[in-house]
């Protein structure tokens, strides 16, 4: 997506028009590749219809397809009229408005007060009717806020009917007729409530991953713990007694029990990688093993866990983070200076940074091995699905860092051709012509250390294409 793009530019100045920013918040915004994959999404993708930008607690704007958890002060949204792709000229027709977070919880209390003005009991002298249209709309207001407090929470509100409490007593008095409206009610709320928990039930961990966003593992962490907050909370709805019939959804999947059992096992596993984060990077790979080892328990001896489709994700994750550590430690800005500068340092620490990789994958092949002794009771279950599902991005990684160090170690050699003497009737010639070689080399030493690119980013194609033909 071009940041020059009209339908950007759109954004940009409704945005900071609301927020009442300047332009520079915006740039720096657009310039995050994460932030710019998800304005695309919105733009092209048929399964998204929402758009929100607002500010994070550091006064950073960002942007989310669904309603973010927190936000700061007030949220702008985009809203589709129809689910199409939105071009230059369909741009315009994109719905925008804004609201605070601190106004929901008090229009649900008024709405709330409204809609209690008219349920109050026959026999209550002191009940002030407001009327039934009146009710019904206040009622649905605050089912419509009381789902956006919620999604603010991050959890899944079940709206009721209106008289959810009549049908409740009708539901025990068996000979009495039901009434058909509020039937025709309750049964239109159950279909809606199955396509809320639905779409809850269908939101997976791999979906940062599938997008490109490359997670680290606390985004894992946060999916099944938040997962296991909704999911509880919306067992407490189906169990109020207006709404038991529809806890079954749960129960059928199970997956109260499967996000329960997942945050369980998961917990060492967490503990274990923000203990690895923390670390001197020196020491990552012997902390390696025993934090493979800790996977290798969690599929063993979880009961949902145990599926590929689940314990891949985790594995990419990790495989995120050891990248992550890998490119922080070596400085994106840096890996390119030392030719000119400290080399031995510098491959060294390339050195260092392809050991730990490689020890990750080492030690993923040798759990595979070992997995019977994981398994205390039952058969033994191995990884025997496809490696590369886990490490194609760690493989292409490793693959740039192996290609530096042959730079270097090319680098190496050549800079000993300063001190070459050579002697005898064509030693002059055949010294300059050394001398011609060596000066050439440092030329293209220099464009290297001067580069502007990420080296380390395999995104990056053009730049090692270059250093490969120069080499």
């Amino acid at each position: 997506m071009d940041k020059e793009d009209k339908r950007v530019e759109f954004l940009e100045s409704i945005t900071l028009k609301l927020l009442k920013l300047k332009r520079d918040k915006w740039q720096k915004f657009i310039a995050a590749e994460q932030n710019r994959n998800i304005i695309q999404d919105f733009f092209e993708k048929l399964d998204f219809c929402s758009l929100f930008i607002s500010l994070n607690a550091g006064s950073q704007l960002f942007a989310t397809l669904d309603f973010p958890r927190t936000f700061k002060n007030v949220i702008v949204y985009f809203v589709k009229k129809e689910n199409v792709v939105i071009n230059i000229d369909s741009i315009q027709n994109v719905f925008v408005g804004t609201f605070a977070s601190s106004s929901v919880n008090a229009a649900a209390d008024v709405a709330e007060v409204v809609h209690s003005m008219r349920v109050k009991k026959k026999d209550d002298t002191k009940k002030i009717d407001v009327g039934p249209d009146v009710s019904l709309q206040a009622h649905m207001l605050k089912n419509e806020l009381f789902v956006i407090r919620d999604r603010l929470k991050g959890r899944t509100f079940l709206p009721v009917p209106e008289n959810a409490d009549s049908l409740e007593k009708t539901a025990y008095r068996r000979s009495h007729c039901i009434d058909s409206k509020l039937m025709h009610a309750f049964e239109t709320l159950i279909i809606d409530w199955t396509y809320r928990v639905a779409k809850v039930l269908s939101k997976v961990s791999a979906q940062p991953i599938l997008d490109g966003l490359n997670p680290l593992p606390k985004a894992e962490f946060d999916f099944w713990s938040d997962r296991l907050m909704n999911l509880e909370y919306i067992n407490e709805q189906l169990m109020n007694p207006k709404v038991l019939k529809m806890a079954e959804i749960l129960e059928t999947a199970e997956s109260l029990r499967e996000a329960e059992d997942i945050v369980i096992y998961l917990k060492p596993l967490q503990k274990r990688l923000d203990e690895i984060e923390q670390l001197e990077y020196s020491l990552l790979p012997s902390y390696t093993r025993s934090m493979m080892h800790t996977v290798a328990l969690i599929w063993a001896n979880s009961e949902y866990y145990c599926h590929p489709e689940k314990i891949i994700v985790i594995l990419q994750e990790i495989c995120n983070l050891y990248i992550d550590m890998t490119r922080n430690f070596l400085g994106p800005d840096e890996v390119m200076k030392g030719l000119e500068g400290e080399i031995d340092e510098t491959i060294g620490k390339i050195k260092l940074s392809i050991v730990a990789l490689v020890t990750l994958r080492a030690s993923y092949d040798q759990c595979n091995l070992d997995m019977d002794k994981y398994f205390k009771n039952g058969t033994p279950k191995s990884w025997d699905f496809p490696s590369h599902l886990v490490f194609t991005r760690l493989n292409v990684f490793l693959q740039r860092l192996q290609t530096i160090e042959e730079v270097y170690k090319t680098s190496v050699e050549f800079l000993k051709l300063e001190k070459v003497a050579l002697q005898g009737i064509r030693g002059g010639a055949l010294g300059a012509s050394v001398l011609h070689i060596y000066e050439e080399f440092l030329e293209l030493i220099k464009i290297f250390a001067e580069c502007t690119y990420d080296p380390i980013d395999t995104s990056e194609k053009v730049g090692m294409q270059v250093c490969n033909q120069s080499y």
